[in-house]
C-alpha cells in the first residue's frame, strides 16, 4: 500500500501541518520530520479533520498509533507512547481499516539531492514524490 505523503520537516510546516483544511483524500496523509528520536506531541488547534497519527522510530517501526479530534487542543496533547523520528498523520480510521498496527514497519521516503522523495535503498525513480509504502 502507498500513501501520498505531503513532507513537513521544518519548523514552520510542522507547526502548520494540516490546520485550517477541510479534507483530506483517502490514500493521502502528511509525514512530520525530526531530527532525531524524542517523545512527540500533538494538538489539534484549528484542525478541522478527524485524524490518526502513528508515531514511528528511526527505523521505520510504529512505536504507537492514536485516533485525534478535531479542534483539541486542550492537554495532555496527542504524546508519543516511545521516542519517535517521523508521526504520519493520516484521515481517521485509516490504520484500522487497512490492518496497520503497532510494531508494523513503513518504508519512509528520503529526502534526495534534488529535493525528490523515494524509498529508502530504492533504486533511482523507483516511487513517485511524496509517497511512503507500508509493509504490514
Amino acid at each position: 500500500m502507498l500513501v501520498g505523503v505531503e513532507i513537513a520537516d521544518t519548523d514552520a510546516e510542522r507547526q502548520t501541518g494540516l490546520m485550517r483544511r477541510t479534507v483530506l483524500p483517502e490514500d493521502a496523509g502528511m509525514l512530520f520530520v525530526f531530527e532525531g528520536e524524542q517523545t512527540l506531541s500533538f494538538w489539534m488547534r484549528d484542525t478541522l479533520i478527524p485524524l490518526s497519527i502513528a508515531y514511528i522510530d528511526a527505523e521505520g517501526r510504529i512505536v504507537d498509533i492514536q485516533d485525534m479530534q478535531p479542534l483539541d487542543d486542550i492537554p495532555p496533547h496527542y504524546v508519543s507512547a516511545g521516542p519517535a523520528q517521523y508521526a504520519l498523520e493520516v484521515n481517521q480510521g485509516f490504520f484500522e481499516e487497512r490492518g496497520v498496527t503497532v510494531g508494523d514497519t513503513v518504508e519512509l521516503p528520503v529526502q534526495g539531492e534534488e529535493g525528490g522523495v523515494a524509498p529508502p535503498g530504492a533504486p533511482e525513480g523507483a516511487a513517485p514524490n511524496g509517497t511512503l509504502s507500508e509493509e504490514a
